[in-house]
């Protein structure tokens, strides 16, 4: 049911409405909230606080259009809500979008819970129609207590710095004009004003987390902490302004540290350990790449072994001596490829060729690029066979005259694991004749006898 009152702080008596409205002014003014020549979508639930935030905003005269969200976790309660905030917008001259969500199902659907379900829901929606009907800005009724309430589910899940810093005023074009005042301030503000808001009976127990933390955590903590929502509330804003000069030092010690190469993040160990935090430091680099702390944690710990990896969903991250190796995840490749000679162009998934045929010319002498084959035409056996180098392949590398293992060839040419991952063999009857890009097989070399030559030369890869 509609209701004109709410509990009333004895810490606000003294806060007059219009006082409230000024602070309201200076909010929007100071972090520039409203954007003059726009419309902003006001996300209104009914209760009190989207409901004091639409009247605020009507009086600064705002141009205004209204977004309902009906979750239907109530019944005939959230069917209420949905028909009073309509009719008020209606009032209002003010246009009204409504939707009803499942959001259980999408809950289940993405093992999430209720809230986050319901968050992903409306705030995609909002997008939706502020991309379709070109608001400007979207309004939500966060205030000050919520961000104090965010602050202890952010300590008691684990976070960084920035997790401590609250909710902005401004976010991309999410705005929260009541971030500035308390719940107290609100209710107080709605009853002076006489306010008409709808109730959410869920408020009132304790399912949620955030519930619990609203009445219980915090107002037994007052009960030792006098003004501990004011301390709280001032501690959001000095974590703002110290994450700010964290996040300048972090980029700075991350650009000494790192360094990118075609595909691939080097992380320079002696360099990281170098830092005031190589722990801070290396979480900040890896985590949004979905890396998790204990996995950040082990790739730091001594020694620092070749060859140890860490996967997260997207990425993998390889200790190669000195250097920390960040990749995207690629399917292993297993596949054998054929390679027609008979085509000049020959197009593979993570290669192309340029094949070349000719005979010997007198003092002919082949190519020393290792992106050129050059090879006795005579001695190759078609089809050749394109595909990635396996543990125990082996090969006679040219200018020896005994075989060696792909393995320890790498090691000579100091390859590290991710150049490794990417070598290609070409084969002829089994046999390798050229480690593309590397190195062909001294038996399929080019001699004074040789009356056939085939050129093959890497072009491009990726």
């Amino acid at each position: 049911m509609p209701q004109a009152d709410s509990s009333y702080c004895r810490n606000c008596e003294s806060m007059t409405t219009d006082t409230l409205f000024h602070r309201f002014e200076k909010h929007l003014r100071l972090n520039r909230l409203i954007d003059s020549g726009g419309t902003t979508l006001a996300a209104v639930s009914g209760g009190v606080d989207s409901m004091v935030m639409l009247r605020l905003l009507h009086e600064a005269g705002v141009a205004l259009a209204v977004a309902h969200c009906n979750f239907s976790l109530r019944g005939d309660e959230s069917d209420g809500d949905e028909a009073f905030v309509k009719q008020k917008a209606t009032e209002g001259g003010m246009n009204f979008h409504g939707i009803r969500f499942d959001v259980r199902k999408h809950a289940a659907q993405k093992g999430i819970s209720i809230e986050m379900a319901a968050r992903e829901l409306r705030y995609r929606w909002f997008d939706e129609l502020a991309t379709q009907h070109g608001y400007s800005r979207i309004a939500v009724a966060h205030h000050r207590d919520d961000n104090i309430e965010n602050l202890f589910i952010r300590l008691a899940r684990g976070t960084g710095i920035k997790g401590l810093t609250g909710m902005k005023a401004v976010h991309g074009n999410i705005i929260r004009p009541l971030l500035f005042a308390s719940r107290d301030e609100i209710a107080a503000y709605a009853k002076e004003k006489a306010v008409t808001f709808r109730e959410d009976s869920s408020n009132a127990g304790d399912d949620y987390v955030r519930n619990h933390i609203r009445h219980h955590l915090i107002p037994g903590l007052e009960n030792f902490f006098p003004g501990l929502r004011n301390v709280l509330n001032r501690d959001i804003e000095h974590f703002e302004g110290v994450e700010a000069f964290y996040r300048e030092s972090l980029e700075r010690f991350k650009q000494q540290t790192c360094r990118i190469s075609g595909e691939i993040m080097y992380i320079d160990i002696p360099l990281l350990l170098q830092s005031p935090s190589p722990a801070t430091l290396l979480y900040d680099i890896l985590h949004p790449y979905g890396f998790s702390a204990g996995a950040i944690s082990e790739a730091l710990s001594p020694p620092f072994r070749s060859g140890r990896l860490f996967y997260s969903a997207s990425h993998r991250l390889l200790c190669d001596r000195k250097s920390l190796l960040l990749q995207a995840r690629e399917p292993d490749d297993k596949q054998e490829y054929p390679v027609d000679l008979t085509k000049n162009l020959w197009r593979l998934p993570h290669i192309t060729l340029f094949i070349s045929r000719f005979a010997t010319p007198p003092e002919y002498s082949p190519d020393r690029n290792p992106a050129i084959a050059c090879l006795d035409g005579d001695r190759l056996i078609q089809p050749l066979i394109i595909r990635q180098w396996r543990p125990g392949d082996r090969f006679q590398p040219l200018g020896m005259n005994r075989m060696k293992k792909l393995s320890d060839f790498f090691i000579d040419l100091k390859l590290s694991l991710a150049e490794k991952e990417k070598v290609q063999v070409l084969t002829s009857a089994g046999q390798i004749v050229w480690v593309v890009g590397y190195r062909i097989d001294d038996r399929y070399k080019i001699t004074p006898d040789v009356r056939k030559v085939v050129r093959i030369e890497k072009i491009s890869a990726r």
